[in-house]
């Protein structure tokens, strides 16, 4: 680990210096906590299910996405998607959206939030894109399992 250097260069003052010793202290207390898992990213295939966001009774498309549930070799469950903006002037309320959708294993709700799920250009191939996955701590159950998507009613206004 490298040390940690403090310089009174021109333009700083020990206050400033103090604030950089306290970041890099915390910052390297940091290594020592126990490691987050990493999303990982994994090719889009026909198994991904579509999904959309529309304003307006169906006029405007505002997201179109896939999403997809896997499992890793642990058995820990792995949720994917990638998805586009296609309306600039609903972004702000496509977000707010995306925050609000959970996935549900069977009747248990395993994941809120998708903002996480890739983001392509509007004009973007779905089939040369790549999912983002994070994991849950919830494991795969044996046999088959339902999988599903939703979200809280309501409005928004933009």
């Amino acid at each position: 680990m490298p040390k940690p250097c403090v310089y009174f260069g021109e333009g700083l003052n020990s206050m400033m210096v103090l604030r950089r010793i306290i970041l890099g202290l915390v910052f390297s207390a940091g290594a020592a906590l126990p490691c987050v898992a990493q999303d990982v990213t994994i090719p889009v295939t026909a198994d991904f299910y579509e999904f959309a966001l529309k304003w307006n009774g169906g006029q405007i498309v505002s997201y179109e996405g896939l999403w997809g549930v896997t499992y890793d070799k642990a058995g820990t469950i792995l949720v994917c998607g990638v998805g586009k903006m296609k309306d600039s002037n609903s972004a702000q309320a496509t977000l707010q959206w995306l925050h609000g959708i959970y996935i549900t294993m069977g009747d248990t709700k395993i994941l809120k939030d998708v903002s996480y799920f890739t983001r392509i250009p509007s004009n973007g191939d779905f089939a040369k894109a790549t999912a983002t996955c994070r994991a849950k701590k919830t494991k795969a159950p044996n046999g088959s399992f339902s999988v599903g998507m939703g979200w809280p009613p309501g409005s928004a206004k933009f």
